[in-house]
């Protein structure tokens, strides 16, 4: 008998999906294409839910600031759909007596609660985050590296920690031909050869060492240099992201893009920047890889663990590094064309296929 399985997908219901929400999203995606079980989406939009035997949108509105009865709404709807087991792609589990799983991408704001919004970010990860994952029965998490700092920093034991990586998430990188991929970049006001960056504007991502290094490689250049283009939407501690690219000659800002407009840009892009100070998994450095896109990433663990030896690695707190890792690959076209080949040699090896495969591995060693 197959399994029905409660999945929490609040983290999932936004108009501007980021890492979190469209990894949250592929994943499900991908347990219901293996038919499998049953899986009861919760918090999702009904719209945007598959509509096929395996998964069905409950028509609940629940809670997403309040925890407390987020939890409660979860707790009542595992009884009353009688789910197996539930899996929360981000939020806290609800006191149900039934096997839970958890996902946990990072514990980054414990060790660096400098980089986020305030205190209450912290406070959810250092209390209630903490909390649900020492009641889970399993915890899933994207990389080795975080499955050591959630042993380490929540005290959870080492068996009850499974890693099973994300995957691109992006169109294959070829759908709608090369000239639907350049329309929609002139259709930004972006002229090429681009750099391109894509994250969150956030402390965390960089992006102001980024600009300031850009700037000093453009001093340098002898012939004309490439623009730099960064997407993404705004997150928090913005405005000096934002001033220093209105400063900087060269720099276009485009937003939060769509899906198909970011595949069209990891494909036209020149190369890939990513000088993010830490991350849970770093899933733009995939997605560039899986276009075709060279890619300059930090030479942190977490990254080094998901490039694998297919990027271009600088130290993301010096500016002359990450200036002179720039200066590179655009002015090397050999080794961006060994990079954009072993790149998709990494991206071959994730789908989200097998990120399924492994929740439902994990999903059945509790049940």
């Amino acid at each position: 008998m197959s399994p029905r399985v409660l999945v929490d997908l609040r983290v999932g219901h936004t108009t501007e999906r980021t890492g979190l929400a469209r990894a949250a999203w592929s994943l499900t995606d991908a347990l219901i294409a293996r038919g499998r079980g049953t899986y009861l989406l919760a918090g999702a939009r009904a719209p945007e839910a598959p509509a096929t035997p395996h998964g069905v949108a409950l028509p609940f509105d629940i809670p997403v600031g309040d925890h407390g009865r987020g939890e409660t709404w979860m707790a009542a709807l595992a009884a009353l759909y009688e789910a197996d087991a539930i899996l929360s792609t981000y939020h806290p589990l609800p006191p149900a007596p039934r096997p839970r799983v958890l996902t946990i991408h990072d514990l980054l704001p414990l060790r660096h609660p400098e980089w986020f919004a305030d205190a209450r970010v912290t406070r959810f990860f250092d209390v209630t985050l903490r909390d649900s994952a020492r009641r889970a029965d399993r915890v899933v998490v994207d990389t080795e590296v975080v499955r050591g700092d959630v042993i380490e920093l929540f005290g959870v034991a080492e068996e009850r920690v499974a890693v099973v990586p994300l995957a691109p998430v992006l169109p294959a990188p070829g759908a709608g031909g090369e000239a639907a991929h350049e329309a929609r970049v002139r259709a930004l006001g972006v002229d090429e050869p681009f750099l391109l960056s894509v994250a969150t504007l956030e402390p965390r991502k960089n992006l102001v060492r980024l600009v300031r290094a850009y700037a000093l490689a453009a001093s340098r250049a002898a012939d004309e240099w490439p623009a730099l283009v960064i997407a993404g939407r705004l997150g928090w501690k913005w405005r000096e992201i934002l001033d220093t690219s209105a400063s900087t000659a060269g720099v276009h800002v485009t937003g939060y893009v769509d899906d198909g407009t970011l595949a069209s840009l990891y494909r036209r892009a020149l190369a890939f920047a990513y000088p993010s100070l830490d991350e849970g998994f770093g899933l733009p450095v995939l997605e560039a890889m899986a276009c075709g896109c060279p890619v300059l990433t930090s030479d942190v663990p977490v990254l080094r663990e998901v490039a694998g030896g297919a990027a271009h690695l600088i130290d993301p707190l010096d500016i002359e590094s990450l200036a002179t890792g720039l200066e590179t690959l655009a002015g090397d076209e050999g080794l961006r064309a060994s990079l954009a080949r072993r790149g998709l040699t990494r991206a071959a090896q994730f789908s989200w296929a097998k990120t399924a495969a492994g929740v439902e591995e994990v999903i059945a060693s509790v049940m």
